[in-house]
Parts: structure tokens; C-alpha cells; sequence
């Protein structure tokens, strides 16, 4: 299934608000012969799409391997999905159905031969991608398909601290965005149903277009003891991609970085202990510099190296200067969670 990039790149506020253009109060009740579906979503925190939030998707069907359903809208209307025009079970076939939401918006939809994917998608960092896939089913066991969405893209999380030093500092970020960071690729849904009982996951593919999105950029944030979320660009969905290993030298630095503009201070006097005008990418208009820090870190699970789909990872950078020289110290490590379910961070 080849989309649009108009379709896929729509705001999380528009996805989740999105209605059916079908005016009528009292949808048409289809027969016992008609398709019909049911749809749920993992849970998840907010900013992802769930169950209790979603409100359309679009699906294509194929029956012997040909064209059946073609990029239909199925909206809620009260606690029912509706789609226009109805389509009624065939006779002694199986129906194969791919699905995927948000749906709302309009592209055009190709497929060949039963093979259904999502070309060129492009990242937009704020709008969560699901899909589902429903194989073999038929009017003989069941008229209701029953769509168990699963989450195409990576949610990624920043959580800053500053070090326990003593004397206490003061860290003042600025700003924190991604450095090459892959926005687009091709994703194919599996040919096998995604229910609750299995792990059937698509696969992402020719992943490109190298980018550095911005997660935070405001006034300045004042980190503590607790870990503290900087997120203003609403930027938590990557597309799964193997991070570029991270190398630094002294002809400059290569990989996927998470870097932060910043300022380290003695909290009780006030004097500035980070940067200086000699640092290397200081920032004159802030008087701020900036941190590197590879997003291939050592995680739970052992080195992080790839991004995976339906998985969340929450990066929790502390900042500190060390007592015995002018360089900045910091400590990386990631948490892993299964379905996004990670806990939210104070904002």
C-alpha cells in the first residue's frame, strides 16, 4: 500500500479529534451478513493513541489475493465503528484485512497481489502510527472483525538531573534536540493476525533522510534531583532505525547524539563554572554550550543500539562537573518498555 506523505504526516491533536465527513446522526445498522468491525489499542501514556482515543482508521482487504476493501474509513459513531459503503461477507471465501490509524485525511492507496504496505512514510515526531492485521477470517465464523492494533513507531523519552555534587550546581538547559536521526522508510504489515495472544510485528525498511528535530527549545529549565521531561516540540515518535554509532575525535563527532544547550553553575554564589569563552560550541547569543551524549548508551538490556517498533525508551541524562578538571561529566542509561507503557515524567 503506497500513502501519501499528506496522509501520514498529520498531527497527533488532528488524528485523535478526527471525524467521519458523514453527517448523519443515526448510521445505518448493517445486517448480520455485513461486515463489521471492533478495534483496540494498547495501552499506553498520553500523546499515544489507545483504545479509549481512537476514533477512525482505514482498512484494505483481499480475498483470493484480490481487491476487496480499498482504503475504507471506519469511524465511531457513540460505541459503534460505521463505514460507507457496506460490504457484505463473500460467499465460502476468506477475507484478509490490513488496517492501520490514524485514518482520517485522504491519499491514494495501491497494493498488488494481496501485499499491503505503508511507503515512504515520513516522521513527523508527534503522531503515533498502529496497525493490525486480521488474516483468513469469514462470515462462517464470526461477522465481526475484531482489530487488535499494535505500534508501528519507537517512543522515545529524555529525563534530565543534574549530578549530587557538593557544593550543589545549577544546570540551566536551554534547548535539546537529536542529532542524525532517520525520518523516513517503507513499513510492511505482517501477513499474520496481531492478536493478543502473539508478538507478530511489521517490518520497517530503507529507512533514510537524515534529520535532527528539536525535542525542547523554550526558556530555560532548571534541573534537580528528580529526573524532569524537557518536551515542548511534542517530538516522542521516531521511525525503528539502527542508531549510528556514536564517535567522537578530534576531527569532530559521528552517530546519533541526544544534545543539550546548557549552562552549569555554583548554585550558591551564582558563578558560572560551564562554559567558557574558550569552550568549543558555545553559543554566543545564550552564553550557553552544548553537551553530547550518544544515544547508543548502555541500557538494561545491554548497549542500545537499534530502535525497535512498539518498544518506548526514556534516556535519563545526569549532568555534573567533576572536582579535578573544567570537563563536563555526565551519566547516560536507558530504560526499555514493552507497548509504550512507560510511567510519565514531570514536565
Amino acid at each position: 500500500m503506497k500513502l501519501s506523505n499528506t496522509l501520514l504526516v498529520m498531527a497527533a491533536a488532528t488524528a485523535i479529534a478526527s471525524c467521519s465527513n458523514d453527517k448523519s446522526e443515526n448510521p445505518p445498522v448493517p445486517s448480520d451478513e455485513a461486515i463489521a468491525f471492533n478495534a483496540s489499542a494498547p495501552l499506553a501514556p498520553r500523546s499515544v493513541i489507545t483504545t479509549g482515543n481512537l476514533t477512525d482508521f482505514r482498512v484494505t482487504a483481499f480475498v483470493d489475493g484480490k481487491e476487496y476493501m480499498n482504503n475504507v474509513l471506519v469511524t465511531k459513531h457513540g460505541g459503534s465503528w460505521t463505514y460507507t459503503p457496506t460490504m457484505y461477507w463473500p460467499a465460502d471465501k476468506e477475507v484478509n484485512f490490513f488496517s492501520y490509524a490514524p485514518g482520517s485525511g485522504s491519499g491514494n492507496a495501491a497494493h498488488s497481489d494481496g501485499k499491503t504496505d505503508l511507503t515512504g512514510f515520513v516522521n513527523d515526531g508527534n503522531t503515533d502510527l498502529l496497525y493490525g492485521v486480521n488474516m483468513h477470517e469469514s462470515g462462517e465464523k464470526t461477522n465481526m472483525v475484531t482489530i487488535n492494533f499494535r505500534h508501528a513507531l519507537s517512543q522515545i523519552r529524555f529525563a534530565f538531573t543534574r549530578k549530587t555534587e557538593n557544593p550543589p550546581i545549577r544546570v540551566d538547559v536551554m534547548k535539546v534536540d537529536l542529532v542524525n536521526i532517520l525520518s523516513q522508510g517503507d513499513f510492511n504489515f505482517p501477513h499474520e493476525t496481531t492478536s493478543q495472544g502473539n508478538k507478530v510485528v511489521g517490518e520497517w525498511s530503507n529507512q533514510s533522510v537524515m534529520t535532527n528535530p528539536v525535542i525542547y527549545s523554550g526558556p530555560a529549565v532548571t534541573l534537580t534531583d528528580n529526573p524532569k521531561q524537557l518536551l515542548s516540540s511534542s517530538y516522542i515518535f521516531a521511525v525503528p532505525q539502527t542508531l549510528q554509532p556514536s564517535e567522537i575525535s578530534g576531527t569532530g563527532r559521528k552517530g546519533s547524539f541526544v544534545r543539550a544547550l546548557c549552562a552549569i553553575y555554583h548554585e550558591e554564589s551564582g558563578l558560572k563554572l560551564w562554559p567558557t569563552s574558550s569552550t568549543p560550541d558555545r553559543d554566543e547569543a545564550t552564553g550557553c554550550g552544548y553537551l553530547y551524549f550518544p544515544l547508543d548508551a548502555s541500557g538494561s538490556d545491554g548497549t542500545i543500539k537499534t530502535w525497535d517498533a512498539g518498544k518506548a525508551y526514556r534516556y535519563n541524562i545526569s549532568i555534573g562537573v567533576p572536582k579535578t578538571s573544567s570537563a563536563i561529566q555526565f551519566d547516560v542509561t536507558v530504560d526499555q518498555y514493552e507497548n509504550f507503557a512507560n510511567p510519565d515524567l514531570e514536565n
